[in-house]
Protein backbone atom coordinates (compact mmCIF):
# COMPACT_ATOMS: atom_id res chain seq x y z
CA UNK A 1 0.00 0.00 0.00
CA UNK A 2 1.60 3.76 -1.16
CA UNK A 3 -0.03 6.28 0.96
CA UNK A 4 -1.35 8.97 -1.51
CA UNK A 5 0.67 12.05 0.50
CA UNK A 6 3.55 9.92 0.23
CA UNK A 7 5.83 8.13 2.86
CA UNK A 8 6.88 4.84 3.04
CA UNK A 9 4.79 2.07 1.32
CA UNK A 10 2.91 -1.07 3.62
CA UNK A 11 2.99 -4.59 2.63
CA UNK A 12 0.01 -6.48 3.77
CA UNK A 13 -0.21 -10.32 3.78
CA UNK A 14 -3.66 -12.46 4.79
CA UNK A 15 -3.07 -16.13 5.14
CA UNK A 16 -5.68 -18.47 3.59
CA UNK A 17 -5.24 -22.40 5.01
CA UNK A 18 -5.42 -25.05 2.97
CA UNK A 19 -6.50 -28.37 3.92
CA UNK A 20 -3.68 -30.31 2.65
CA UNK A 21 -3.44 -34.04 2.55
CA UNK A 22 -1.05 -36.19 1.09
CA UNK A 23 -2.39 -38.46 -1.22
CA UNK A 24 -2.09 -42.14 -1.28
CA UNK A 25 1.19 -43.57 -1.82
CA UNK A 26 3.07 -40.32 -1.22
CA UNK A 27 6.04 -39.04 1.02
CA UNK A 28 7.16 -36.26 -0.45
CA UNK A 29 5.81 -32.86 -0.10
CA UNK A 30 4.19 -31.87 -4.08
CA UNK A 31 6.65 -31.11 -6.83
CA UNK A 32 5.14 -28.43 -8.25
CA UNK A 33 2.50 -25.75 -6.61
CA UNK A 34 0.13 -23.55 -9.29
CA UNK A 35 -2.50 -20.89 -8.02
CA UNK A 36 -5.04 -20.01 -11.46
CA UNK A 37 -4.91 -16.52 -12.36
CA UNK A 38 -8.56 -16.30 -11.44
CA UNK A 39 -7.53 -17.29 -7.74
CA UNK A 40 -10.11 -19.73 -8.12
CA UNK A 41 -8.18 -23.25 -8.12
CA UNK A 42 -5.03 -24.54 -6.48
CA UNK A 43 -3.16 -27.40 -7.79
CA UNK A 44 -0.47 -29.78 -6.97
CA UNK A 45 1.58 -31.86 -8.71
CA UNK A 46 3.88 -34.71 -7.81
CA UNK A 47 6.25 -36.22 -10.34
CA UNK A 48 4.25 -39.62 -10.09
CA UNK A 49 1.72 -38.06 -12.25
CA UNK A 50 -0.51 -37.48 -9.09
CA UNK A 51 -2.58 -34.05 -9.40
CA UNK A 52 -4.60 -32.49 -6.60
CA UNK A 53 -6.92 -29.89 -7.37
CA UNK A 54 -8.22 -27.82 -4.12
CA UNK A 55 -11.63 -25.30 -4.66
CA UNK A 56 -10.40 -21.94 -3.35
CA UNK A 57 -12.88 -19.42 -4.98
CA UNK A 58 -14.16 -19.25 -1.01
CA UNK A 59 -10.95 -18.28 0.23
CA UNK A 60 -12.54 -18.64 3.81
CA UNK A 61 -13.30 -22.62 2.97
CA UNK A 62 -10.69 -24.09 0.72
CA UNK A 63 -11.06 -27.74 0.34
CA UNK A 64 -9.49 -30.68 -2.08
CA UNK A 65 -11.84 -30.86 -5.00
CA UNK A 66 -11.03 -33.42 -6.96
CA UNK A 67 -7.57 -36.06 -7.31
CA UNK A 68 -6.32 -37.09 -10.77
CA UNK A 69 -4.07 -38.77 -12.90
CA UNK A 70 -1.90 -36.39 -15.38
CA UNK A 71 0.33 -39.26 -16.95
CA UNK A 72 -0.82 -43.08 -17.45
CA UNK A 73 0.56 -44.95 -14.38
CA UNK A 74 4.21 -45.45 -14.00
CA UNK A 75 5.23 -42.41 -16.22
CA UNK A 76 6.71 -39.58 -14.70
CA UNK A 77 5.84 -35.81 -14.74
CA UNK A 78 9.09 -34.06 -15.73
CA UNK A 79 7.80 -30.83 -16.54
CA UNK A 80 5.13 -28.36 -15.47
CA UNK A 81 3.62 -24.86 -16.45
CA UNK A 82 0.54 -22.43 -16.85
CA UNK A 83 -0.07 -21.84 -20.32
CA UNK A 84 -1.17 -17.50 -21.23
CA UNK A 85 -3.97 -17.02 -19.17
CA UNK A 86 -2.89 -18.99 -16.22
CA UNK A 87 -6.17 -21.22 -16.44
CA UNK A 88 -4.82 -24.24 -18.43
CA UNK A 89 -1.79 -26.50 -17.06
CA UNK A 90 1.01 -28.07 -19.11
CA UNK A 91 1.94 -31.26 -18.72
CA UNK A 92 5.43 -33.01 -19.49
CA UNK A 93 6.00 -36.02 -19.14
CA UNK A 94 9.00 -38.71 -19.90
CA UNK A 95 8.09 -40.60 -22.45
CA UNK A 96 7.88 -37.34 -24.34
CA UNK A 97 4.17 -36.68 -24.05
CA UNK A 98 2.29 -33.38 -23.62
CA UNK A 99 -1.16 -32.26 -22.23
CA UNK A 100 -2.79 -29.66 -21.54
CA UNK A 101 -5.56 -29.73 -18.65
CA UNK A 102 -8.04 -27.21 -16.94
CA UNK A 103 -10.99 -26.74 -14.66
CA UNK A 104 -14.34 -27.02 -16.85
CA UNK A 105 -17.74 -26.13 -15.71
CA UNK A 106 -19.66 -29.31 -14.75
CA UNK A 107 -23.06 -28.59 -13.23
CA UNK A 108 -23.26 -32.40 -12.21
CA UNK A 109 -19.81 -32.29 -10.38
CA UNK A 110 -19.70 -33.50 -6.62
CA UNK A 111 -17.11 -31.36 -6.13
CA UNK A 112 -18.17 -27.47 -4.28
CA UNK A 113 -16.98 -25.34 -7.26
CA UNK A 114 -19.26 -27.41 -9.74
CA UNK A 115 -16.22 -27.72 -11.74
CA UNK A 116 -13.89 -30.89 -12.93
CA UNK A 117 -10.50 -31.31 -14.20
CA UNK A 118 -10.50 -32.05 -17.44
CA UNK A 119 -7.87 -33.49 -20.37
CA UNK A 120 -8.21 -30.20 -22.76
CA UNK A 121 -5.37 -31.32 -25.16
CA UNK A 122 -3.43 -34.10 -25.89
CA UNK A 123 -0.13 -32.74 -28.03
CA UNK A 124 0.78 -36.72 -28.40
CA UNK A 125 4.62 -37.70 -28.34
CA UNK A 126 7.16 -34.88 -28.96
CA UNK A 127 10.16 -37.23 -29.28
CA UNK A 128 12.58 -37.31 -26.15
CA UNK A 129 11.32 -36.59 -22.19
CA UNK A 130 9.94 -33.12 -21.91
CA UNK A 131 12.42 -31.07 -19.89
CA UNK A 132 11.17 -27.39 -20.37
CA UNK A 133 8.13 -25.07 -21.77
CA UNK A 134 8.29 -21.64 -23.12
CA UNK A 135 4.98 -20.34 -23.18
CA UNK A 136 4.01 -17.58 -25.63
CA UNK A 137 2.56 -14.06 -23.87
CA UNK A 138 0.31 -13.14 -26.93
CA UNK A 139 -1.38 -16.43 -27.83
CA UNK A 140 -1.59 -20.38 -26.98
CA UNK A 141 2.02 -20.64 -28.64
CA UNK A 142 4.31 -23.16 -27.15
CA UNK A 143 8.01 -24.00 -27.20
CA UNK A 144 8.69 -27.58 -26.07
CA UNK A 145 12.30 -28.59 -25.09
CA UNK A 146 13.41 -32.21 -24.32
CA UNK A 147 16.41 -34.33 -23.25
CA UNK A 148 17.80 -35.19 -26.61
CA UNK A 149 18.04 -31.47 -27.85
CA UNK A 150 15.12 -30.86 -29.80
CA UNK A 151 13.07 -27.80 -29.42
CA UNK A 152 9.58 -28.23 -30.86
CA UNK A 153 7.08 -25.21 -31.27
CA UNK A 154 3.68 -26.21 -31.13
CA UNK A 155 0.04 -24.46 -31.14
CA UNK A 156 -2.09 -25.72 -28.50
CA UNK A 157 -5.79 -24.63 -29.20
CA UNK A 158 -5.28 -26.15 -33.08
CA UNK A 159 -2.51 -28.83 -32.40
CA UNK A 160 -0.77 -27.35 -35.22
CA UNK A 161 2.93 -28.49 -35.18
CA UNK A 162 4.35 -25.32 -36.28
CA UNK A 163 8.49 -26.19 -36.33
CA UNK A 164 11.27 -29.11 -35.27
CA UNK A 165 14.67 -27.58 -34.71
CA UNK A 166 17.89 -29.49 -33.95
CA UNK A 167 19.77 -27.39 -31.40
CA UNK A 168 23.02 -29.41 -32.06
CA UNK A 169 23.64 -29.17 -28.22
CA UNK A 170 23.66 -33.09 -27.79
CA UNK A 171 22.28 -32.18 -24.43
CA UNK A 172 18.78 -31.53 -22.82
CA UNK A 173 17.13 -28.47 -23.52
CA UNK A 174 16.46 -27.06 -20.22
CA UNK A 175 15.62 -23.97 -20.88
CA UNK A 176 12.77 -22.32 -23.49
CA UNK A 177 11.51 -19.12 -24.48
CA UNK A 178 8.97 -17.66 -26.93
CA UNK A 179 9.53 -13.65 -27.44
CA UNK A 180 7.41 -11.22 -26.61
CA UNK A 181 6.41 -10.13 -30.21
CA UNK A 182 6.06 -13.95 -31.43
CA UNK A 183 8.37 -13.67 -33.59
CA UNK A 184 11.50 -15.82 -32.07
CA UNK A 185 12.29 -18.71 -29.72
CA UNK A 186 15.42 -19.28 -27.68
CA UNK A 187 16.82 -22.28 -26.42
CA UNK A 188 19.37 -22.83 -23.35
CA UNK A 189 21.27 -25.93 -22.99
CA UNK A 190 22.53 -28.16 -19.90
CA UNK A 191 25.83 -27.81 -21.16
CA UNK A 192 25.29 -23.67 -21.11
CA UNK A 193 25.25 -22.79 -24.78
CA UNK A 194 22.03 -21.37 -26.47
CA UNK A 195 20.18 -20.48 -29.82
CA UNK A 196 18.03 -18.57 -31.30
CA UNK A 197 16.09 -18.75 -34.57
CA UNK A 198 13.07 -15.85 -35.66
CA UNK A 199 9.97 -17.38 -37.18
CA UNK A 200 7.01 -15.76 -38.78
CA UNK A 201 4.11 -18.47 -37.26
CA UNK A 202 1.08 -17.15 -39.58
CA UNK A 203 -2.55 -17.60 -38.20
CA UNK A 204 -2.69 -21.28 -35.94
Amino acid sequence: IRPLGGGEPRVRLTDYPIPYERPDGETTAPDWLFVTSDSATVLAVWRSGVCQRYAASDRENIVLAQTTRLTPPGVSVTSCRMLLGALTLLVGDEQGGVTAWFAARDNLSESPDLRTWVLGHDLGDIGGAVQTFGVSDRDRIIAVGDDAGTLQVRHVTSHKHVADLDTGFNAPVVGALVTPKLDGVFALGADGRWKSWTMEVGHP
